[in-house]
């Protein structure tokens, strides 16, 4: 693998407007930093997608190791209405869960006679209800075919198994009540690896170039990430936090021979590495 034109190029700044009484309009305050690495023979991009797990590396060996991939929660709630919607108005969903506001959260979804003439349109129209309510919407992705309404565990949230989560369907306008959702799939806490980039390939899995030195390490956290849970890193043996939509560079590390980092927290996080 050959490199070229290898730097981290930085602007930091901020617009000032003055409140002093004998000066007028504003101005930039700010630089533009270029620090090139001319050395430098390794580069590598891998994305850490956790829910509560684990990630530990050694650059200088070329090693990154999660600790087990996470599985999402999925909730399954199935519409029976063997006649479509009888009659017109609104069909009531109560929606339970612990991560959930406002929990037991009552949903309507208002049904249409001529229009919701099958199960299968009227969990549609549930599926469009759900994921409008913004206290489901923030916790939940909202899914299903058919008949079925789904409730996933998105990655960058906690996967901890919500045994209270539940989606119960009223009886009313032709469609039967259902008091309990299914457990369709149990959420397990965990994080696992995609490779976005490695010794020159695009190819996911491909072994990670040892290197005796460091230049830089970068980290961006996904902005869609938990706000009140921040991914945390230690790097040899200083700790940081990243926070969604900020990331965080460390340059000029120099000599890296047997240490490591270990990466933990709940979101999405990519990391770019420089070394030679």
């Amino acid at each position: 693998m050959t490199l070229s034109d290898t730097s981290l190029r930085i602007s930091l700044g901020t617009r000032i407007v003055p409140t002093a009484g004998d000066i007028s309009g504003d101005t930039r305050l700010g630089r533009d930093i270029t620090i090139p690495f001319p050395l430098a023979t390794v580069a590598w991009r891998a994305r850490i997608i956790s829910n509560g797990g684990t990630v530990s590396g050694d650059w200088g060996a070329g090693t990154l190791v999660a600790s087990g991939a996470p599985v999402h929660q999925v909730e399954t709630a199935t519409v029976v209405a063997a006649g479509g919607a009888t009659s017109s108005g609104n069909l009531a969903l109560t929606i339970t869960g612990a991560a959930i506001t406002g929990s037991p959260l009552a949903v309507s979804v208002p049904l249409v006679t001529g229009t919701h003439t099958t199960a299968a349109l009227i969990a549609a129209a549930c599926r469009t209800a759900l994921a409008a309510t913004a206290a489901v919407a923030a916790q939940y992705t909202v899914g299903g075919t058919g008949a079925t309404i789904t409730l996933t565990r998105p990655p960058h949230l906690s996967g901890n198994n919500d045994t209270t989560l539940n989606i119960a369907i009223a009886a009313g306008l032709g469609v039967t009540a259902a008091a309990t959702s299914a457990s369709t799939t149990a959420g397990v806490v965990g994080a696992t690896i995609e490779r976005l980039g490695g010794s020159g390939e695009d190819i996911n899995g491909v072994a990670l170039p040892a290197c005796t030195t460091a230049h830089c390490l970068a980290f961006f956290p996904d902005a869609t990430n938990s706000p009140g849970s921040p991914m945390g890193c230690s790097i040899y043996m200083d700790a940081y936090m990243f926070y969604p939509g900020y990331p965080f560079i460390a340059s000029g590390m120099g000599v890296i021979g047997g240490k490591s980092m270990s990466i933990n927290g709940i979101g999405i996080l990519d990391i770019i590495f420089i070394g030679k």
